[in-house]
């Protein structure tokens, strides 16, 4: 049996679980198994929303970080997900 397609909370939440440490885009792209182009997508949403915040290093690499809000709707997907045995996830 092979893999499923993942959803977009499910997408939303493994960039918010690759974020709880400042990553970059480069490592959240490949983390995520996504292309820069959907993860760029992904990432304004997430500031949009206010899920994750967007910091420059000292060598000017941006780093994006998974913010309280964003922990807080990554618990809360997790445990409905757990709640209805992974159920939310699969598609039809």
């Amino acid at each position: 049996m092979g893999r499923h397609r993942r959803c977009q909370l499910e997408i939303i939440c493994d960039i918010l679980q690759i974020c709880l440490k400042s990553e970059n885009k480069t490592k959240i792209v490949y983390h995520a198994n996504l292309n820069f182009h959907r993860t760029k997508e992904y990432l304004d949403v997430l500031l949009r929303l206010g899920y994750v915040d967007e910091k420059t290093n000292g060598s000017g690499i941006i780093l994006y970080k998974t913010t309280g809000d964003g922990r807080i709707f990554l618990e809360n997907f997790v445990g409905a997900q757990d709640m209805f045995g992974n159920s939310l996830s699969k598609t039809s």
